[in-house]
């Protein structure tokens, strides 16, 4: 569903840009729906997005997150992590 991109846009509409962390370790695919759902966020939004890191353990999620990164056109702006003791844990307590 959308209740995700909701939440998120909520949070745009308050404050932004934003430095998004999305915690994928469990998922264990994305549904091509979603996956266009992400991507069109993701391009609509840059602007309003500092970075955003994305743990994924999954290879078809980190593969999904790679594809939505390059048709969103958005660069270097989304970081995949397949490591939580890594970067990734790194990443969200700088921005604690």
């Amino acid at each position: 569903g959308s209740a995700a991109l909701d939440e998120i846009t909520a949070a745009l509409n308050r404050e932004r840009p934003i430095t998004l962390f999305v915690d994928s370790r469990d998922a264990v695919s994305v549904a091509p729906k979603v996956r266009v759902d992400w991507t069109r966020f993701f391009s609509s939004n840059r602007s309003n997005l500092l970075a955003v890191h994305v743990l994924a353990s999954s290879k078809a999620v980190h593969l999904s997150v790679a594809v939505a990164q390059h048709f969103s056109d958005t660069g270097n702006l989304i970081r995949l992590y397949s490591t939580p003791a890594v970067n990734f844990s790194m990443a969200v307590s700088t921005r604690s």
